[in-house]
């Protein structure tokens, strides 16, 4: 039930200047002074350290502990503090030997210019979650105004990262392949496929609709201070942190009243038609807005929907057709069947009008 947005390659500037890629999306380099070879610094370091962890059998205790220590903050390290390592472990460039220079950061983004004018600055994508943010307002315009919603989106992006080049041979014939940041012999390349999600919910509202499902979902708590002073990680249900968030209110607060609605059974019977037309296979998405049943349908035919189920039974619903603007009642557990028949093309919707009885909407219901 997420939505997907396909966005362009190219990206503005200013969008990856508020998201901080363009200062902050780097790596610290180093340079071999005599080659002009590039080398990632952190991977030089982390290769040092754990390597006289596992091969130095002459290394004291108090020496390891430093090492252990320092692979543990490499991520936090400044430039002058992985320079200053370097240096005081003597590393030199892999492949020579030769004196490295000290640290610098390497933007990994490809920059380019938009426009004929070569006054706009952009750079190709280097992830696909920046399209999904500055589209945020369509799509919780689609969403129906509602939160919490999903957005996901497959497609190209792009890094300028370190390479290093492989050799191989296949017969007569003699091919390369380019290896970036190579870790336990992965394969990629500067353009590669990349999936990312974004899930968005009000942080000040925890009582959304599947918020009731993981409630009691347990999870591992494991705050970056107790990471770094080696403690262990706790489970906590998902309830409880909600609760000790300081920024968390009770969700009883929430509850106008404490018996059952009969529009609650409706919400349980939605449910159960989502996990059946999941396990169908069939795209769908539960409209919870407070808008008529007419404007709903005006929505969904305006945008294509070729079928909408309305909920107002929990033995029964309807199935109402795009085109033909008619309806059928059908038991909740035939929904995704009748649904898969027709648009799997098993049946037309003529057969299907013939085989249940139809719905004779109200005027109120097409308005």
């Amino acid at each position: 039930n997420m939505l997907e947005v396909d966005c362009p390659c190219v990206t503005p500037e200013i969008v990856l200047k508020a998201s901080g890629h363009v200062d902050k999306f780097t790596d610290l380099m180093v340079k071999d002074e005599k080659t002009g070879s590039c080398y990632r610094a952190d991977h030089l370091l982390k290769d040092y350290c754990k390597a006289k962890l596992e091969k130095d059998l002459t290394l004291s205790a108090e020496k390891a502990a430093e090492l252990k220590h320092i692979l543990a903050v490499l991520d936090d390290l400044s430039a002058d503090e992985v320079g200053a390592k370097i240096k005081e472990y003597g590393i030199a460039a892999p492949d020579t030997e030769n004196p490295l220079s000290d640290p610098y950061p390497f933007n990994l983004m490809f920059q380019t210019s938009i426009g004929p004018s070569g006054l706009s600055p952009g750079y190709m994508r280097p992830e696909t979650a920046q399209g999904i943010f500055v589209n945020f307002k369509d799509l919780y315009y689609y969403n129906g105004n509602k939160l919490p919603f999903a957005a996901a989106q497959i497609g190209q992006a792009f890094r300028n990262e370190v390479c290093l080049l492989i050799l191989f041979s296949l017969d007569s014939c003699c091919f390369f392949g380019v290896q970036i940041s190579p870790r336990q012999g992965l394969l990629r390349v500067r353009e590669f496929t990349l999936a990312e999600i974004e899930h968005f919910v009000d942080p000040e509202a925890k009582t959304h609709p599947k918020f009731v499902d993981v409630s009691n979902l347990e999870f591992l708590m494991f705050p970056r201070k107790e990471q770094m002073a080696g403690e262990s990680a706790k489970p906590m249900i998902l309830g409880e942190a909600v609760s000790k968030e300081k920024s968390g209110v009770a969700l009883v607060a929430h509850e106008k009243f404490s018996e059952s609605r009969e529009v609650e059974k409706f919400d349980d019977v939605a449910k159960i038609i989502a996990r059946s037309l999941t396990a169908a296979g069939i795209s769908h998405i539960i409209d919870i807005t407070g808008t008529s049943i007419g404007k709903r349908y005006a929505r969904t035919d305006e945008i294509g929907v070729p079928f909408a189920i309305t909920v107002d039974s929990t033995s029964s619903v309807t199935i109402r057709e795009r085109d033909s603007k008619e309806q059928i009642r059908v038991s909740i557990d035939e929904v995704a069947k009748v649904v898969k028949e027709v648009t799997d093309g098993q049946s037309t919707w003529a057969d299907i009008l013939w085989r249940y009885p139809a719905h004779a909407a109200s005027l109120a219901d097409e308005e």
